[in-house]
């Protein structure tokens, strides 16, 4: 991979606005089994700028990796949400967590994100929702280009905060 570039997407809040999912979650007396029901999934509205974005670095050639929280038991669920939008699941590498690792995004997507591309110098770009998810990726890799993705726009991220 040396000399390559990576994009790396998360999907929840980045590909995808699960706004209702999100809502519906709240409301229930189990958050997370509700937030990951497949049904629920039906209701995310796809954010199109990252979804282009997605869709150019695979036409450009670039290797692209949908990074996510969601779990592994819902991988034919999130391969179909993707082919819905568009995506060529064909030239992605889709990492999901694991069945039964329910630690925080924070500490969970960043253990994965180093599995799946190691500590190579390479030129990292990555789209993320979640603050504390993206300064751990910055911690591990200083040098990537590092998106926080609010309301459907990607915003660079400044240099380090003290989170920890």
């Amino acid at each position: 991979m040396k000399g390559k570039k990576v994009l790396i997407f998360d999907i929840d809040g980045v590909l995808v606005d699960p706004k209702i999912r999100l809502e519906q979650a709240r409301k229930s007396k189990n958050f997370w089994k509700t937030f990951f029901d497949p049904k629920l999934m039906e209701t995310d509205k796809p954010i199109p700028a990252i979804i282009d974005l997605v869709k150019k670095a695979i036409k450009d050639g670039e290797e692209v990796i949908i990074l996510t929280g969601r779990p592994e038991k819902l991988r034919n669920e999130t391969i179909s949400q993707l082919k819905k939008l568009g995506i060529d699941i064909g030239r992605v590498k889709i990492v999901m967590r694991r069945q039964g690792d329910y630690r925080p995004s924070y500490i969970v997507k960043p253990e994965l994100l180093r599995e799946a591309i190691g500590r190579q110098n390479i030129d990292i770009e990555m789209y993320e929702d979640e603050e504390k998810v993206a300064q751990r990726y910055k911690s591990l890799y200083p040098n990537a280009k590092i998106y926080l993705v609010k309301n459907g726009k990607p915003q660079k991220m400044p240099g380090l905060l003290n989170f920890f």
